[in-house]
């Protein structure tokens, strides 16, 4: 039910949803089977990319609906002040609050815009304004919004001076997102940090220790094993690291999956540049 409200937040049908999203997960699947079964020739390895693309596809497409999901909420966030001061001023021109709501609207707020045009609009009827705007608005799931909209209905039901109370919510508003933005400026210096050390150094020192592994066994190891922990242990870096960026940057683990992707392909693709080129070309051939 709430995959549903976060497909209806983004205008996509969950039927249509679903039919596209099977079948570029099937084509995808078959595609990196048949790949791996011409490189391989292994049929069982082919299988086995056939069931994981398959589950990883459609694990994404589920990620990919969260994050614009979440990035339609943070938006909300960030044009609120710019909505509350048009409401304000509504307000202190004379317009009723109710009709100051919908005229502070503009088209670049976006969701928020078309969800309390549709709201506002049926407050009009029978239907008292504090429940259809309230229902209308829970949908998004944004906290700064419902507690705003219902200080607002509260002192507009009370008869207090709502739009010197939204001009000041504003005011606190933008502190707040400037707040933000420095302590993710911040934060930032250690998060490139972080990232570097993890692309460039991490991949380098488990390429040497493999090298080195391998000169002290005298090819005894297991190096197919050893490799593939390696890969594993950079690809679980990578995915914590990105979910701490998130969490720095959004307030969610989830949102920071994209940078977990960016930071598995780099880190991984340099320890095998490191493996393949770099470690050979300074030791030498012969070691």
């Amino acid at each position: 039910m709430k995959f549903r409200k976060m497909l209806s937040l983004l205008d996509q049908k969950p039927s249509e949803w679903l039919v596209k999203t099977l079948f570029f997960s099937v084509f995808t699947s078959i595609i990196l089977s048949i790949s791996t079964f011409i490189l391989t020739d292994d049929l069982l390895f082919s299988f086995i990319v056939l069931i994981s693309s398959n589950i990883l596809v459609l694990v994404f497409s589920v990620w990919y609906v969260y994050y614009k999901k979440n990035k339609l909420m943070s938006e909300i966030d960030n044009v609120l002040p710019e909505y509350l001061e048009n409401v304000s001023g509504y307000i202190k021109a004379g317009f009723s609050p109710i009709l100051a709501l919908k005229s502070g609207l503009r088209p670049e707020f976006g969701l928020l815009s078309r969800t309390l045009e549709f709201a506002t609009t049926k407050s009009l009827g029978p239907t008292p304004a504090d429940n259809e705007i309230l229902s209308a608005t829970s949908e998004l799931e944004s906290i700064k919004l419902q507690r705003i909209l219902t200080l607002f209905l509260t002192s507009y039901i009370s008869g207090g001076q709502v739009g010197t109370m939204l001009e000041r919510m504003a005011k606190d508003l933008r502190e707040s997102n400037d707040i933000r933005k420095k302590l993710i400026t911040g934060v930032s210096v250690y998060i490139i940090f972080i990232s570097l050390a993890l692309i460039l150094i991490l991949p380098l020192i488990v390429s040497i220790s493999i090298k080195f592994l391998e000169i002290s066994s005298d090819g005894t190891a297991d190096l197919s094993m050893i490799t593939t922990l390696a890969v594993l242990m950079l690809t679980l870096t990578s995915l914590f690291t990105g979910m701490f960026v998130g969490v720095v940057k959004n307030g969610k683990e989830l949102m920071g999956f994209k940078h977990s992707l960016t930071l598995a392909l780099i880190s991984n693709m340099m320890f095998f540049i490191y493996s393949i080129y770099l470690i050979p070309f300074v030791l030498g051939p012969t070691i």
